[in-house]
């Protein structure tokens, strides 16, 4: 083909080109040659002539009924297939309206992945208001919302891990989440949010989906209940993942989960990650008790910013961590470090409480780490065994090969 054809093709020709027919060159599709074969100033007439292959349909969706109708075109033709849809919707000056084509998306069931691209939080509350009475659940298996680009919420009903799945997708506690059936979700990631539901909702979507939730994610503002009494724990025998990143009291939510088969745990304070020396303010001692009942099978523990809580405390926590081979510890206080090993034996690097432990990461700041220049002859002279219990853990460590991985802080400031 003559390059000078791609010369005269519109931007917006091009780019239908490659959108629609990048994932067939992925797949090593015929289909991309046949098109490109064609490519001319009446392109969109002739693919729309063509036998529909292409995966992916994007589309740049305004109050315009050319563009509508030429977006309801290229779904007509799609019918019947798996099609992922992504709207992105301008409307920064003047009033939201939903476009035409929506209509469209949501009545084809061959459509399973809608992604809505929004500039302002007002869009995105309109956008779902309008989903919900057309009932687009019954439409797609998949869906997501973003507000500004930058914050994915994520309600997930098919995938395999935390950070590639599809989206099933809620954002503000507005959206009224008694309207959104739960039922059958395996990841529900909540994050980014100045607002969400109060703990009896969440408690209720918890409840919704209690038989097949895998991963439950949450960074956002915490949720607070109208109640003074202590909810009930949501029996969640499917969760293996359990990550709650917090910037104020975390208790409450935490309560709400009794996972008996939680594999991964993940606990952040955020306001100490961002202000070392400052804490979210929560109950530590109270939120390692909560968890408790669920730790029996954990096998990975990520702990960042804890630092409030007693070396006595957190012996008891590690206690029921029978199975744990993974632990990361990141900006926390040296009772973490310390209670890796039995409290009679603090600095014996065979008395760790981890019979399985095989990898431990911390980040603290030990000026002792400018001397990392260990041998099996001068590790007790680089390290007094005195002078900070993570010595043990590197000696144990070249004896036994448990991988450490240790990261030099030259202040609090360079602490993740």
């Amino acid at each position: 083909m003559q390059r000078a054809v791609f010369h005269l093709l519109p931007h917006d020709v091009l780019y239908d080109l490659f959108v629609l027919a990048a994932s067939d060159v992925q797949d090593t599709n015929p289909y991309f040659a046949t098109t490109a074969s064609h490519v001319c100033a009446s392109w969109r007439a002739t693919a729309l002539a063509t036998p529909p292959i292409w995966k992916n349909i994007c589309l740049q969706a305004r109050s315009d009924s050319a563009k509508n109708l030429e977006a309801k075109l290229y779904l007509t033709r799609a019918t019947g297939m798996k099609v992922t849809v992504v709207i992105e919707v301008h409307a920064v000056d003047r009033p939201f309206s939903c476009p035409l084509v929506l209509p469209e998306l949501l009545n084809g069931n061959q459509i399973y992945y809608l992604r809505l691209v929004v500039r302002e939080r007002a869009q995105a509350s309109v956008f779902m208001g309008f989903l919900a009475r057309l009932g687009a659940k019954m439409a797609v298996t998949s869906f997501g919302l973003v507000v500004h680009s930058e914050m994915m919420f994520e309600i997930t009903r098919e995938g395999n891990g935390p950070l590639s799945t599809p989206a099933w997708c809620l954002e503000q506690s507005r959206f009224l989440w008694h309207q959104w059936d739960t039922s059958d979700i395996t990841s529900l990631i909540i994050q980014g949010l100045d607002e969400v539901p109060s703990l009896e909702c969440m408690r209720d979507a918890l409840i919704g989906c209690q038989w097949t939730l895998n991963i439950f994610d949450f960074s956002s503002c915490t949720p607070t209940s109208s109640s003074s009494t202590p909810l009930e724990p949501v029996f969640l025998p499917a969760l293996s993942f359990l990550r709650l990143a917090y910037e104020s009291e975390i208790s409450g939510l935490a309560r709400l989960f009794h996972a008996p088969n939680l594999i991964v745990l993940d606990l952040t304070d955020e306001i100490a990650t961002d202000y070392p020396g400052e804490s979210a303010g929560t109950d530590e001692r109270l939120l390692l008790e909560i968890l408790l009942p669920s730790c029996h099978t954990v096998s990975v523990l990520s702990l960042t910013g804890l630092v409030g809580c007693a070396l006595e405390t957190v012996d008891i926590f590690y206690q029921h961590l029978p199975h744990l081979r993974t632990l990361v510890l990141r900006s926390t206080g040296p009772e973490y470090e310390d209670a890796l090993f039995q409290a009679d034996a603090r600095y014996d690097g065979a008395a760790l409480v981890f019979p399985e432990l095989e990898s431990l990461r911390t980040r603290i700041q030990v000026p002792a780490l400018y001397h990392l220049h260990l041998s099996a002859r001068n590790w007790a002279e680089a390290y007094p065994p005195n002078e900070s219990s993570l010595s043990v853990a590197l000696h144990r460590a070249m004896e036994d090969g448990m991988m450490i991985q240790v990261e030099k802080a030259e202040s609090l400031n360079d602490l993740d």
